[in-house]
Formats: C-alpha cells, sequence, structure tokens
C-alpha cells in the first residue's frame, strides 16, 4: 500500500472490498504519520480509531494521542 491509496480508500475514491482493507488504510496513514499532515477530519477520525483499538499508536504522534497529549 502506498499513500495515495491509502488516502483514496479511506476517502472513498479508491474501491476496496473489505472492512479490513479500510482498517489497513487507516494504519497505514497513522504508521507514515500522515493522517496528522492532511486535512483534519484524517486525525480526529485515526484519534477516534486508535483511542478504540482499532488501529495500533505506532509512533511517538500516535502515542502522544494515546497519553491524551494532542488536541484536535
Amino acid at each position: 500500500m502506498d499513500s495515495f491509496e491509502a488516502t483514496g480508500i479511506v476517502e472513498g475514491f479508491v474501491e476496496c472490498n473489505s472492512a479490513e482493507m479500510v482498517i489497513e488504510a487507516w494504519q497505514y496513514l497513522v504508521d507514515t504519520d500522515m493522517c496528522w499532515e492532511l486535512q483534519g477530519w484524517f486525525g480526529r477520525a485515526a484519534k477516534e480509531l486508535l483511542l478504540n483499538g482499532t488501529i495500533k499508536a505506532t509512533t511517538e504522534i500516535s502515542k502522544r494521542v494515546l497519553e491524551g497529549g494532542w488536541d484536535d
């Protein structure tokens, strides 16, 4: 997966056939910290997915989000 595909899956302009693929796309955006640099809703959605355990915190920024050190 690359940045274009992950963003496209999340935004809905790249077709995907499973919920797992959507989660994989979100995980990619968090792993690369890209979700924090895109439009605000990406970061807010990623934060929610991190907090509910759907995706894992793998970077310093995402770990700070889980600790409550990031405001949207």
